[in-house]
């Protein structure tokens, strides 16, 4: 999926409660790069990253 940020990831958890607001593992930067060492965003938490697209 897109995140507003640029970036892209992959669902790694949804909750139940917030099924727009999952945890995504960020694995590539905004320049589409591949990151050697990929990271979770919790959407609940971060509430100014969005998803934008599913790619």
């Amino acid at each position: 999926m897109l995140l507003n940020t640029g970036e892209v990831g992959v669902v790694s958890q949804v909750f139940p409660g917030f099924p727009l607001r999952p945890i995504v593992r960020v694995i590539k930067n905004p320049a589409g790069e591949e990151l050697k060492s990929p990271y979770e965003i919790d959407l609940r938490k971060e509430m100014n990253i969005t998803i934008v697209k599913a790619v």
